[in-house]
Order: C-alpha cells, then sequence, then structure tokens
C-alpha cells in the first residue's frame, strides 16, 4: 500500500503581493531554518507562497533559485529524509504594477529578510541559503512578527502549513 500525504494550503495564500516566509527543516541531524520572500525577481511581479512552494521544493538538479533541496543535499543531507515546515508572513505589501513601484518594495522585503536572518543567526539557529547568504544586518524585526517566529520554529509538532496575516 502506497502512504498518503495531506496537506492543508490557506487560500489566502493564493494573494499575490510581497511575503516573508520561514522554513523549518527538521533534518536526521537537526533543524536548519530558511528565510525567504517573495518579490526577488527582476520584474515587476510578486507572486504567490504557493508558487514559491514549488520553486523552493523544487529537487531536480537543474532547480532554480534557492531550491532547499539542493540547499540541504549541499548540507550532506538527504533532502527526501527531511520534513519541511512553513510559516508564511504577509503580505507586507499588495504586487507592483511597475518597476518604480517594485524596487522599493523589492529592497524593503530584502532588508526584512537579511535583519529576521540576523536575528535568528544571534539565537544561534542554523540558517541555510535564502536570505541568510546574501549578508548584511538589514531591518530587525518587530519584536511581536520575531517572537511568533521564534515559537513557531520552537514548536515540536508536525505537519502543514501555518499561515499569519
Amino acid at each position: 500500500m502506497h502512504p498518503g500525504y495531506e496537506v492543508n494550503i490557506d487560500g489566502r495564500l493564493l494573494e499575490r503581493g510581497y511575503w516573508l516566509y520561514v522554513w523549518k527543516i527538521e533534518t536526521p541531524e537537526g533543524v536548519l531554518v530558511h528565510v525567504g520572500h517573495t518579490g526577488d525577481s527582476v520584474n515587476a511581479g510578486a507572486g504567490t507562497v504557493v508558487a514559491r512552494l514549488g520553486a523552493v521544493l523544487d529537487t531536480r538538479e537543474q532547480a532554480r533559485g534557492n531550491s532547499l533541496a539542493r540547499l540541504v543535499a549541499g548540507r550532506g543531507l538527504e533532502p527526501l529524509a527531511c520534513t519541511y515546515r512553513l510559516l508564511a508572513l504577509g503580505p507586507f505589501q499588495p504586487e507592483s504594477e511597475s518597476m518604480h513601484e517594485h524596487r522599493p518594495r523589492r529592497v524593503e522585503m530584502q532588508e526584512r529578510a537579511a535583519g529576521l536572518c540576523a536575528a535568528l543567526e544571534a539565537r544561534g539557529l542554523d540558517l541555510v541559503g535564502g536570505a541568510a547568504a546574501g549578508g548584511g544586518d538589514g531591518v530587525l524585526p518587530e519584536e511581536e512578527l520575531l517572537a511568533r517566529i521564534v515559537v513557531f520554529l520552537g514548536e515540536e509538532e508536525g505537519g502543514g502549513v501555518d499561515f499569519v496575516i
């Protein structure tokens, strides 16, 4: 008999815009954390979190961008032996209609992601790829936002996709 897997996705995750997201990757060797955001492309669009799911979890060798599978494998771990949990935050801004609007929103999200990485690294968490690879201090997250993320990363129960507006 083949195993079955259940994935629950809140319809609000289909909203296009500038989102911040945090992945908790439970590996046989411990926990890794990945921070990213939508709207990091060179076009004026900012996609959905659901669209990022497919791109970030792409296991193909030719996968583009910050493929978590490739990053996890780069740590000498088997990506298929891991559990992935996602916390999506946003959208902070609606999707842009022009590059003039997009550039400052993209920079804002890059700074938010970099600041979150700095705050999580300061707490001793092991970050992999994404905004952590960009360097810089960025903009530190609001205390309430950071507290929500810390609770998410400290949870022991598995499963599902968490969603925060």
